[in-house]
């Protein structure tokens, strides 16, 4: 199997069969826009999903734009991958929060310091005077 040939893989990572929401989406589509689709949900870029499919890149970009079919498949996948990946980072929340808490715990400043400076409650000094010249002037 050459680099550029796409192979769908019908399991999700845990073996069992993967739900298809796209299944009907991809029924109203050319054959080489289920390709290209394939390819594209395999993780390809642009460049090999048009070549897996045996178009251009410039055809898969007019699809986005000018096929409703395509447009409407694509965006059902890119929101069901986002919510995927919402999903498994929500499974490891408490396990990194622990584990900042672990190193905050165990005296590592610089993990410390991060935390403040991301809830806001520390700023460097280049801020600091960043956000002296942008405030207006006392009047």
């Amino acid at each position: 199997m050459s680099e550029d040939t796409v192979k769908v893989d019908a399991t999700s990572g845990s073996g069992q069969a993967a739900a298809s929401p796209l299944s009907e989406e991809m029924m109203g589509l050319s054959p080489k826009q289920q390709l290209a689709l394939q390819a594209l949900m395999a993780g390809k870029n642009y460049s090999r999903a048009a070549f897996a499919a045996g178009v251009t890149r410039h055809t898969l970009h007019r699809w986005r734009r000018n096929e409703p079919r395509f447009a409407a498949a694509m965006t059902s996948w890119q929101t069901n991958a986002v919510t995927a990946a919402q999903a498994q980072l929500l499974e490891v929340s408490e396990e990194a929060v622990q584990t900042i808490a672990d190193a905050v715990g165990s005296g590592d400043a610089r993990v410390a310091m991060e935390v403040l400076r991301s809830l806001g409650v520390m700023t460097t000094a280049r801020e600091r005077a960043a956000g002296l010249k942008s405030s207006p002037a006392p009047a």
